[in-house]
């Protein structure tokens, strides 16, 4: 066949061998013979083109081609020599120049030294001739600089300054410093300085503030107005704001003439002694600490660590309230002085004193009381004339007017309802760690509810102040959840917190999650007593769950409080009408009457304890403000049922009443009302 193939391209020419090129090389794959083999690669070269002269064309241009690339090759070779001669000169340049940059930063950091310490005379140059401000003045106009509405403008306004005098002062490189040494330059040291601090601390600037307040301090013992050397640390430890300092030094004065010996920073900070430690020593070595509260203390960083201190080392503390202002203080010292009582330490209109005393005389009377009753005896040798009798009780003319804000005994100081913050979470759920547990599943199936809900691990993280973010969590809620246990009553934090959300009159819901007797012991008592609380101990699987009657109940007092948008989680579906859900239904309902019952006996018993205290009169009460807390009858309709059957047993027998008889009748019916109202809204304990 491929002889054939072959002698019919001879004869017809190429194109008529073409079809057949697959059938040849597939004889040519399969055929054993050699013959056959080079005739089919014979015939397949001729059909591909491929020949002798072509094949012999192809080698000549290849070989025409790599000559010229053997003469390409060469002429790099020498381009590379050339191009090798001149890494290497660049590479002893590099060399020469490294050695150079050396030298240069060695130079250079010589320069840097020489330039530090022209520097540092340059400084010490301005600082005698350029300006007449303290040192610390270049801190604080580092902070008043940058533009804000609290600014160095601002400052110089309450300083007196005009509008033309600030702007020159804008002219300078350094206004604040400008305006700071015009002002130092034209005022004593003290004087412009003590100014400044007030100036500060009225802008809300305490970043500044501290400032002075601190490098004051520091100076403070250089010269010390009176120099006492105690042979040990006094048992009294006064906690002030700077700004109220000479109200303090009365105070002091005062209580060392009545015996006492008392730690004030003026006194016990010597020359280069470290503010904070000499505080600390002051703390630990002292029996009571008295803490002189005014708005700027609460809001003062170093006062807040006093106190965080001394509640930290379980020191005993009676707050003086040297202004008027509301009660507890807003900020981290909320959740502290909540649980205290304090004494008003600031005249009223009619109480005025001859002298220099900012106080009323039976205040102090109070304070001394206090200081006895926590077993700080003074020194009978240094009690002046003035105070050897203190303890005969000054007749007082209490006047109680009537208006429309409630007070509690003799003090006015009344407590302010601060608007909830929007941003705040409407429930805080307030718990000792034990329940943690349990706590956490309530606060996941309430927030799944549409509740938002304030929870310690939730809100607070590393670095946070404890105090501040609890004092924040209460004022901006709408309603207190409780987890009451035996270890939540002992807990002195959570104490702290019930503390604070009574006297903000905060709603409390107790959560009874632990058998126990109601109200509970210790301190929280006066504040449960008068509250109804739900009882989630008969069944302590549903601490785990939240659900059934008692969490539906727990829902129905929350949307009194904090109505959600779409009531969807009060509405259930209610199952069919059987027999079984009758007997359960009537079991529910004895155990509600059997709660219900266990706690009207325990409000009757207090009631019953506090009508006997009821009589007791205002100048026996101890401190200024609240000594006690209302109880209110959470059962107003059994009060109002009973007052009116007896109404309505005495209108049926009018009817045989003559006119003046009905009269008479009426008037006692009008008073039997009044008290009965009365009996069942408060009394006090």
């Amino acid at each position: 066949m491929v002889t054939g193939l072959r002698e019919m391209c001879a004869l017809f020419g190429l194109d008529t061998v073409k079809p057949y090129r697959d059938v040849v090389e597939k004889k040519k794959e399969e055929s054993t013979d050699t013959v056959i083999q080079d005739a089919a690669s014979t015939l397949l070269d001729v059909i591909d083109g491929r020949s002798l002269a072509k094949v012999a064309q192809d080698l000549d241009e290849k070989q025409e081609d790599i000559d010229k690339l053997n003469v390409a090759v060469a002429g790099t070779k020498v381009v590379v020599k050339k191009v090798q001669r001149t890494v290497n000169e660049h590479d002893k340049e590099i060399k020469e120049t490294k050695a150079g940059l050396i030298d240069v930063n060695q130079r250079v950091d010589v320069v840097e030294e020489d330039l530090e310490e022209t520097k540092g005379k340059v400084e010490e140059i301005d600082m005698k001739t350029m300006t007449n401000a303290p040192k610390w003045s270049r801190d604080v106009t580092k902070l008043m600089n940058p533009e804000s509405d609290h600014d160095w403008r601002l400052l110089s306004s309450r300083l007196g300054y005009s509008a033309d005098d600030i702007r020159g002062w804008a002219t300078q490189s350094d206004p604040c410093m400008a305006m700071l040494s015009e002002w130092y330059a034209t005022h004593k040291t003290v004087e412009a300085t003590h100014g400044v601090l007030v100036a500060l601390q009225e802008m809300n600037r305490e970043d500044a503030a501290v400032i002075v307040e601190n490098a004051m301090k520091a100076v403070e013992g250089i010269v010390a107005d009176e120099p006492v050397d105690y042979p040990e640390p006094p048992e009294i430890f006064l906690s002030y704001q700077w700004g109220h300092q000479n109200e303090v030094k009365l105070i002091q004065r005062h209580l060392e003439r009545a015996g006492y010996k008392c730690w004030m920073d003026i006194g016990q900070m010597g020359g280069g002694d470290k503010l904070f430690e000499k505080i600390d020593t002051g703390i630990r070595a002292a029996k009571i600490i008295i803490c002189c509260v005014t708005e700027k203390y609460a809001k003062s960083p170093n006062c807040n660590r006093e106190v965080n201190l001394s509640v930290n080392l379980g020191k005993p503390i009676i707050p003086l309230l040297v202004e008027k202002m509301s009660w507890p203080p807003k900020g981290s010292m909320g959740p502290i002085f909540s649980e205290y009582l304090f004494i008003r330490f600031f005249q009223r209109p009619g109480e005025e004193t001859k002298d220099d005393r900012i106080w009323p005389v039976a205040k102090f009377q109070e304070l001394l009381m206090q200081l006895n009753c926590f077993k700080v005896m003074p020194d009978e040798t240094a009690v002046t004339d003035e105070y050897k009798n203190w303890w005969i009780p000054v007749l007082e003319n209490i006047v109680i007017e009537k208006k429309n804000t409630k007070t509690v005994g003799e003090n006015k100081v009344t407590t302010t309802h601060t608007e909830t913050d929007s941003g705040s979470p409407d429930v805080f759920i307030s718990y000792q760690w034990g329940k943690q547990k349990e706590i956490s599943v309530l606060y996941q199936r309430l927030t799944g509810l549409g509740y938002t809900c304030w929870m310690d691990i939730h809100q607070m993280g590393g670095g946070d102040s404890l105090y501040d973010k609890i004092d924040r969590g209460i004022r901006g809620c709408k309603v207190v959840l409780t987890s009451i246990t035996q270890k939540y009553a002992l807990s002195a934090n959570c104490r702290r917190e019930v503390s604070l959300a009574d006297a903000l009159k905060k709603p409390i819901i107790p959560l009874l999650m632990e058998k126990s007797d109601w109200p509970p012991s210790g301190p929280m008592s006066m504040v449960f007593t008068q509250l109804l609380f739900i009882n989630f101990c008969k069944d302590e699987s549903v601490q785990l769950r939240w659900d059934g009657p008692k969490f539906e109940e727990l829902q129905q007092k929350l949307h009194q409080h904090v109505p959600l948008d779409n009531d969807e989680g009060l509405k259930q579906e209610e199952p069919p009408v059987t027999m079984a859900t009758v007997a359960n239904g009537s079991s529910d309902k004895k155990e509600m009457k059997n709660d219900e019952k266990s706690q009207d006996n325990a409000r009757i018993h207090n009631q019953q304890s506090s009508t006997e205290t009821k009589d007791v009169p205002l100048s026996s009460q101890g401190n200024d403000s609240a000594s006690g807390k209302p109880v209110i009858n959470n059962d107003p309709a059994s009060s109002s049922n009973s007052t009116n059957t007896t109404a309505g047993n005495k209108v049926s027998s009018d009817t045989t009443m003559g006119p003046d008889q009905r009269k008479d009748t009426a008037k006692t019916n009008d008073k039997e009302q009044k008290s009965a109202k009365k009996s069942s809204t408060c009394s006090i304990l």
